[in-house]
Order: C-alpha cells, then sequence, then structure tokens
C-alpha cells in the first residue's frame, strides 16, 4: 500500500471510492423516489445523496478549495491496482488555540475496514501537522463507528454542537408550509457584495454555521455560484452580504434555509449584537431558519425568545 497526498489523476477513483458510501442512488420522480443507476442522475441529484465526492466536476472544485486553505487529500492506494481504499480529507486554520487541523472527511473501502487503514491516515495527517506547527487535530464525527475509531486513535471530546432550527412560533402547533424565496436584501444601509468585493479573509471567527474551520466555510461559500452551475442550479442560491455594526465587521451567508455568521471581534456583547444583527437578516422572508452552534451560542438564541429543535453532535480533538 502506498500512503500520499492526491492527484489531479486519482479523481476518478477518488470518487469511485466514495460511491461506496451510498447503498442504492435514487432519483425523485412525480411518482415518487425511483432506485436509479449513479450513471443516470444528474449532479444535483449525486450531490444530494453523497455529498461533494460523488460527481467527478463538483469533486474537482471541492479539491480546489481544499487547496485554496492549506489542505488536501491523504489517500491510501493499493501498490499495484492503484485502487483507492482510503481518503481523508484535512485543511489547516487558525483559531484562538493557534494552528489547528481539520477532519473534512475520511472514508475507507467497506471492504478494506478493521485493517488499520484509518489509523494509518490519522498517523499520515499527525506528521503533516508537525511539519506545519499545528497542535490540534478537530473532527466531527460522522456515526458511532467513526467515533470509535477517533477514540481508539487518542481523540477526546473538545465541544459539544447543535444542530438547531430556529422559529418564532412553537412546533408543537400545526404550521402550514409557506413557499418562501431568497431574499436580496441586506439592511438598508448596508451594501449587497459579490464575494470579490469583500475585504479579505483575516481574523475572522465563525461563530454560527456548520463548524468547519472559518476560512474553509469562508472560501467554500465564494464558490457557491460556481457550484449551482455545476449542478444546474444558478440563481437559486440568494447572494452574499456584508454589514457592519460599530467597529465590527460581519459577514452573513444565506443559502436556502442555512445561515451563516462570520464576525471580527471576540467580544461576548460584540457577539450578541453581531446574532441580533444575523437573526434579523435571517428572518426577513423566512419562518425558520437552521444553524450550526455550539452550547453557548444556544442559550444565546433561547434567551432572545426563539423556539428551537436541536439534534447533538460532537466535535473531538486530538492534542499533538
Amino acid at each position: 500500500m502506498i500512503i500520499r497526498e492526491i492527484e489531479n489523476e486519482d479523481i476518478d477513483e477518488y470518487v469511485k471510492l466514495n460511491l461506496s458510501e451510498v447503498e442504492n442512488w435514487q432519483k425523485i420522480t412525480e411518482e415518487g423516489l425511483i432506485e436509479t443507476p449513479w450513471e443516470k442522475l444528474s449532479a444535483l441529484e449525486r450531490w444530494q445523496q453523497g455529498g461533494w465526492w460523488v460527481d467527478r466536476e463538483l469533486a474537482e472544485l471541492h479539491l480546489q478549495i481544499l487547496h485554496e486553505v492549506n489542505g488536501g487529500v491523504i489517500i491510501v492506494e493499493e501498490e499495484e491496482s492503484k485502487k483507492i481504499i482510503g481518503s481523508l480529507d484535512y485543511v489547516f486554520d487558525e483559531d484562538h488555540r493557534g494552528m489547528i487541523a481539520h477532519i473534512i472527511w475520511m472514508i475507507i473501502d467497506p471492504s478494506e475496514r478493521r485493517k488499520g487503514i484509518g489509523g494509518q491516515l490519522l498517523d499520515e495527517l499527525k506528521e503533516k501537522c508537525k511539519e506545519r506547527g499545528a497542535k490540534f487535530i478537530d473532527v466531527q464525527f460522522e456515526d458511532e463507528r467513526s467515533e470509535g475509531l477517533y477514540l481508539k486513535n487518542g481523540f477526546t471530546l473538545r465541544e459539544k454542537l447543535f444542530r438547531v432550527e430556529l422559529s418564532f412560533f412553537d412546533f408543537e402547533e400545526e404550521e402550514e408550509e409557506e413557499e418562501y424565496e431568497e431574499t436580496n436584501i441586506l439592511w438598508e444601509e448596508s451594501k449587497t457584495l459579490k464575494w470579490e468585493e469583500v475585504p479579505e479573509f483575516e481574523g475572522m471567527q465563525y461563530i454560527i454555521g456548520y463548524y468547519y474551520p472559518a476560512k474553509y466555510e469562508w472560501v467554500k461559500a465564494s464558490y457557491v455560484e460556481k457550484r449551482e452551475e455545476i449542478m444546474d442550479r444558478v440563481g437559486l442560491s440568494s447572494p452574499k452580504g456584508r454589514m457592519t455594526l460599530e467597529e465590527t465587521t460581519k459577514q452573513i451567508a444565506i443559502f436556502g434555509r442555512e445561515a451563516h455568521l462570520w464576525i471580527t471581534s471576540l467580544e461576548e456583547k460584540k457577539h450578541e449584537e453581531a446574532v441580533e444583527a444575523y437573526l434579523e437578516y435571517s428572518f426577513l422572508e423566512r419562518d425558520t431558519i437552521i444553524a450550526n452552534v455550539n452550547e453557548k451560542m444556544l442559550k444565546l438564541l433561547k434567551k432572545k425568545g426563539f423556539k428551537t429543535k436541536a439534534e447533538e453532535a460532537e466535535i473531538l480533538t486530538f492534542d499533538l
């Protein structure tokens, strides 16, 4: 077996590996879900069921984003067949702890599991951390199986996360579903910006979103239009915007019901002010929004009077 960084010529094998994660591919039709071969699905249908990794064009875009944020993909390859039997997608970023690595995605071929391949991928990432001076590796694991792998390899719980649905109405009450339109509006005193017009990412803290590293999500958001073009959904994602409150700059991005908030200040008071701006913008034309938050932010949202439905998740960390 060979362990190395992925190269462009590996993308087809990389996609094949990730196809193994989905048991049955389906197409949405007027008659309902119909089992359909992967080859006959659109990029959008593939992405909805398997993410960035199961379509060649989307996988290429994913690798481009990783490289822009000092990341990459470590692969385990069979020497003779050149088949990729494991991969680990990672990025490097900085937070209050200094330089960190974050695992975006790891997958092992189902037929090769329980053979130590996951541990080898993690060991290779640890070596990269030593080279770059990173002291921590973070990961939000997918399921109990992957949690066991990380715990076995020395990871410990760092933080609890909550994927919450926020609303002003009571979730117990019956509510009619209403269609909503993506908004192009920011506050009147603010300007809607294209991403190339937004100030450079510098010291931004990511306080509401997916809880991947701040810069990775920032750069990924800048490629939404390209992603939508690949999936033939141009115009369905709302634009990004910039807001300024006192001397604190916030960047807010909305994609469907998902909303994200970055902020330059670490002051708790500034966070609360930023959250209020975020909520006012997020609910302009929506009954509910979805966000990933930590426990502290969840309490703040409840304090603001929001009803919440929350699914709990965890971030594990490895201390080098």
